[in-house]
């Protein structure tokens, strides 16, 4: 493999968005366990031998600009921090997204390993989370016929005995064909959208399309969320910091009073200066 690179994550600075990454991770976490779970059942039943011992997620917006890749990558770390083996697999071989968060352009993709210009131990790049390797997507001129081609498929094959969990950043569900081509290889799918960026519809055709080609949607993250507007979308809004619990009356109550305060020096100073007038006003009459 090659040598490590610095990825560039950071943990939320608010402890609220950390806690809701916990809850998707968890989720994640349990959705694998239930997975290997159904393989045993299936083996014991059936007499035969269930080699499934990874589970994979796409993981894809409605959106270009909801964030998928930044959710993707604290996804990926998070669970490698629980000890599974986590490959983060980009499959963006359009515009390298992920190359943005991880700060450093990879010398072989994804894309070079489909068509055949680099192995696969090169492509995969370690990282300084334990636990997590990457693959960067790189740039192709026909993605599709790569994601549909018989060495993709290999691939899967190959990585879904190394890892425990392979996390893919697929582009989003109206950009491109991209993320059905590879919808197959998927156990689990989660869908990333954002306020005043997705609309019911598009919501809609995302979940019609799972349907239609077989994908098992985890469930849908609502990403790119202003500070103060958690309480609108969790029920345990402002659980972790004072300032969050604070009411809407509160906060237009609060910045009343700042808003006089403000103002007080400026009225003391007009003040001052009416008095200032009226002492000269008066001088100007007795003489």
């Amino acid at each position: 493999m090659s040598n490590k690179t610095l990825l560039t994550v950071s943990l939320p600075e608010n402890r609220q968005v950390a806690d809701e990454y916990d809850k998707i991770v968890v989720k994640m976490y349990l959705q694998h366990q239930h997975n290997m779970q159904k393989c045993k059942e299936r083996q014991q039943d059936n007499d035969v031998i269930c080699e499934q011992n990874c589970s994979t997620f796409l993981i894809c917006g409605t959106d270009p600009s909801v964030g998928t890749s930044s959710v993707a990558l604290h996804l990926a770390v998070g669970l490698a921090k629980s000890g599974k083996h986590v490959l983060l697999l980009d499959i963006d071989m359009r515009s390298n997204r992920q190359k943005k968060l991880v700060g450093k352009d990879c010398e072989h993709t994804l894309a070079n390993y489909l068509m055949d210009e680099c192995a696969l131990d090169e492509a995969i790049v370690e990282t300084t989370i334990e636990h997590m390797d990457f693959i960067s997507g790189g740039i192709a001129v026909d993605p599709v016929q790569l994601l549909c081609s018989a060495r993709m498929k290999g691939f899967f094959e190959i990585i879904k005995k190394e890892y425990d969990m392979i996390l893919m950043d697929v582009p989003s569900m109206g950009a491109s064909a991209d993320a059905t081509a590879v919808m197959n290889y998927s156990d689990q799918i989660i869908l990333v959208a954002a306020p005043y960026k997705t609309y019911k519809k598009q919501l809609i055709e995302s979940y019609e399309t799972f349907q239609k080609y077989g994908g098992n949607l985890l469930g849908v993250v609502v990403n790119c969320v202003d500070r103060y507007g958690y309480k609108d979308y969790m029920r345990n809004a402002g659980y972790y910091t004072e300032h969050q619990k604070e009411t809407l009356l509160g906060k237009i109550k609060r910045k009343l009073e700042k808003k006089q305060q403000q103002e007080k020096p400026k009225e003391k100073k007009t003040e001052e200066r009416k008095v200032e007038k009226k002492k000269e006003n008066k001088k100007g009459q007795k003489k």
